[in-house]
């Protein structure tokens, strides 16, 4: 397991697989990253999505391996893809992002031009 430092704190996140596509995936709160291989069918599905692709998962800010978020920063959406964002820049991707929120809090990340209406 691995830490990005999200806002006041850390994201905890993991890799699995090395194929071509990279996925990052935001799960449900309920089912930890360290735990994942526990469970005989989640780990065939971690098998079969790592034949194709490598696939990042986290532990959102407050849930789990993660650090709780600052009182400021609650459980927004934003939150949610700062702690995305932190993660994709911990393991050095630099992969679009497809949330509407990740392209308003960056931009420069989102490979489109926006004009002001």
């Amino acid at each position: 397991m691995s830490y990005a430092k999200a806002g006041r704190g850390s994201v905890a996140y993991q890799i699995v697989g090395a194929g071509g596509a990279d996925l990052l995936i935001a799960k449900p709160p309920m089912f930890p990253i360290d735990l994942m291989r526990d469970e005989p069918g989640f780990a065939r599905f971690l098998d079969g999505l790592s034949s194709f692709s490598r696939s990042f998962w986290f532990d959102q800010r407050g849930t789990d391996a993660s650090d709780m978020p600052g009182e400021v920063e609650g459980r927004l959406p934003e939150s949610m893809v700062e702690d995305m964002l932190a993660v994709l820049d911990d393991a050095h991707r630099h992969c679009y992002p497809s949330s509407v929120f990740a392209v308003w809090r960056r931009p420069a990340r989102s490979g489109a031009t926006w004009a002001g209406l």
